[in-house]
């Protein structure tokens, strides 16, 4: 027996485009001639020819109609009128309606504005209107509406749109039934902080950010930068006196603001009513007013001399050479007068008047010589040989013989040269240079050089970093400088683990000396260049950028290896983010970003090429800095090679004509680390 679920559905054709047997038909014969009874197939087709016969002679058929799902069928053959309709049929059925089930679950025309409802912060249009409601007649519209609104009145059987035209309500005959959605209006709520937007091509905000604005110290304050307790306001800061200054002439705007300053004279500062200036004629009146009085000035006669009359007596002091004492009371003297005795080899002074008196005239002492002779010699005594002994002058001791590489001290000892050297304080010694030592520099300058040069090292010994786990690498051993000249030196591996990373995040790996410690340091922070490829972490300079990772989906750290200046993907590559463009097919130079995989350090990828198309179409690939045919790759190419990025990590492809069969496919490898 046939299997009836296995019957053809009655809407199910029995042959194909191709003239041949449907599955389900040809599924059904076999079974049918696999299991039926030849002799019944047989009766019922003999029979099924007399019946054809039958009804080739004039005969009849008995015809039923039936309607299936929405198909609705009234009336038979036998009463004579069949009707075919939809159920819920509408005839005044208006613009955008549809058939099917409506919110009741009813089958019928249902108005397309009827089946949407606005979300949160949307509203609903209907022919582009802002439909307020449905109501039976127009005199139930009110009696005033706003621009762009409308009303649907459902009467006399039939449903319009009115609309406010600014003097009354109208029906639009030519309205569409479109539905469209929009923003709705929100209202002020008279609150906020101020905010940096960014916003995408359609104008909607796609990132926000704290803007505050502020001032600098002690030159400009700010209140409420944020805005988040009003306005902000912007005004001079006060200035403490420091006291001090000096005087200068000053240019001021409208605003009172300085626009120049000179050096001032004399004439920019009137006089006042007691602090005048000296002119000549002020000067001289005021000298001659003080002439010859007390505390005043002395003037001088027509021979530029004092005159006497405004000197005291002066005292005037004779000397005299006399041979005894008879001559020495003999002179004419006064008071002060000194007599010179050759006979004594002494001097006298008259102390009082009359000079023939000998008690006036007193001794001049001189001290006594306490040398009274020189090796045993008197008088104009020049030193010969013999008269002193080496230590008498200070001689140096004689130096030890087979003694080598000493030297006499300012504090008269012997040192050893090369111990001295050794221990001696680089004070003064200067590292503003890098220059190259040349033969004029002193030891000293020699030496600041070669430190500068070996401080400005662009180059890093060592320190790769190796993947431990999805959630922990390691930095080898190694050495580099810092930007601001700090050796930084890893003897032992520096391992992180158990980090708990941000998803689809790149992290940058920095070098650094902490207090003495070597450090690791892991950060969003970007690293920027200071010279050459070197880069240190933005606003440290303390610290060298040594390498990158990359987080996945889930904040796993992608599996790598660094050798060298390559950094290789150990992970599938044929998927996201490592597959850069799957099936592209675009005619046009399209940009694709590599920022996913690879970090800002790089220029440099491993790129591999699949071309797919099967038709003869060249796939073109280059970076927007040269030719944009830089690299062709025939229908079929699989290529490997290193591949140049512009600064921005991107490149461009496109295909000379519309590819077919297949696109092209970019996954990135490897990338070169600049460090």
């Amino acid at each position: 027996m046939t299997n009836a679920n296995r019957i053809p559905r009655p809407t199910s054709r029995p042959l194909d485009s191709n003239g041949l047997f449907t599955q389900e038909w040809r599924d059904y014969l076999i079974e049918l001639a696999g299991g039926a009874d030849i002799a019944l197939i047989e009766a019922a087709l003999e029979a099924l020819r007399d019946r054809i016969i039958d009804l080739e002679n004039g005969g009849s058929i008995k015809v039923v109609i039936n309607g299936f799902g929405s198909i609705r069928v009234d009336g038979s053959f036998q009463t004579g009128a069949i009707q075919v309709s939809l159920y819920g049929d509408d005839p005044n059925a208006g613009p955008m309606f549809f058939y099917g089930n409506g919110p009741d679950g009813q089958r019928a025309f249902v108005r397309l504005y009827d089946g949407f409802e606005a979300g949160i912060g949307l509203e609903k249009t209907d022919s582009g209107y802002l439909v307020l409601g449905e109501i039976n007649s127009t005199s139930e519209l009110p009696p005033t509406g706003t621009m762009g609104t409308a009303y649907r009145v459902n009467e006399n059987g039939g449903s319009s749109l009115y609309t406010w035209d600014g003097i009354a309500w109208v029906e639009d005959s030519a309205a569409n039934g479109v539905v469209g959605f929009r923003l709705a209006p929100l209202a002020d709520s008279g609150e906020g902080s101020l905010l940096a937007i960014t916003r995408d091509q359609y104008g909607r905000v796609s990132g926000t950010r704290v803007a505050t604005i502020t001032g600098t110290l002690g030159e400009i304050d700010v209140a409420d930068g944020d805005a988040s307790a009003g306005l902000p306001t912007v005004s001079l800061a006060d200035v403490a006196n420091a006291g001090g200054g000096t005087l200068v002439r000053i240019a001021r705007d409208a605003k009172g603001r300085v626009t120049g300053t000179s050096a001032p004279t004399t004439d920019d500062l009137p006089e006042g009513e007691e602090n005048l200036y000296y002119t000549d004629t002020r000067a001289d009146a005021r000298i001659n007013l003080q002439k010859g009085q007390p505390n005043g000035i002395a003037p001088l006669d027509s021979g530029g001399k004092l005159d006497g009359a405004y000197l005291p007596d002066l005292a005037i002091t004779d000397t005299f050479v006399v041979a005894s004492q008879a001559a020495m009371l003999a002179l004419t003297a006064e008071r002060g007068d000194v007599a010179i005795r050759t006979d004594v080899s002494k001097s006298f002074i008259l102390s009082a008047t009359p000079a023939s008196t000998l008690a006036n005239w007193k001794e001049l002492l001189t001290p006594v010589s306490p040398v009274t002779s020189v090796f045993g010699r008197v008088g104009a005594v020049v030193a010969q040989t013999g008269d002193y002994t080496p230590a008498q002058v200070g001689a140096e001791p004689a130096v030890t013989a087979g003694t080598t590489a000493q030297y006499w001290r300012g504090d008269k000892t012997w040192r050893d040269f090369a111990t001295d050297v050794r221990a001696a304080v680089l004070t003064g010694i200067s590292f503003a240079t890098n220059a190259l030592v040349s033969a004029t520099d002193t030891v000293l300058q020699a030496i600041g050089k070669l430190q500068a040069q070996l401080r400005y090292s662009l180059t890093i010994e060592g320190m790769k970093l190796s993947w431990d786990s999805t959630t922990g690498y390691t930095v080898g051993t190694g050495r580099c400088y810092a930007e601001d000249g700090t050796l930084i030196v890893f003897s032992s591996p520096i391992s992180l683990s158990s980090l708990s990373l941000t998803a689809n995040t790149w992290y940058h790996v920095y070098a650094a000396d902490v207090s003495g410690t070597p450090t690791v340091i892991n950060t969003t922070d970007a690293p920027v260049l200071y010279r050459g490829v070197a880069r240190s972490r933005t606003g440290n300079t303390s610290q060298r950028y040594i390498g990158s990772i990359r987080t996945t989906t889930g904040g796993a750290i992608f599996n790598f290896q660094h050798l060298g200046d390559k950094v290789f993907y150990q992970e599938k590559l044929d998927v996201t983010p490592f597959r850069v463009l799957s099936n592209g097919a675009a005619t046009v130079d399209t940009t694709i970003a590599c920022s996913a995989i690879v970090p800002v350090s790089c220029r440099s990828i491993a790129l591999r090429v699949f071309n797919l198309a099967t038709s003869a179409t060249g796939l073109f690939i280059h970076n927007g800095l040269g030719s944009n045919q830089m690299y062709t790759f025939n229908q079929g190419n699989q290529v490997f090679f290193d591949f140049p990025l512009n600064g921005s990590q991107e490149l461009r492809y496109r295909f000379s004509g519309a590819p077919s069969g297949g696109g092209a496919y970019l996954d990135v490898v490897s990338y070169t680390l600049e460090r």
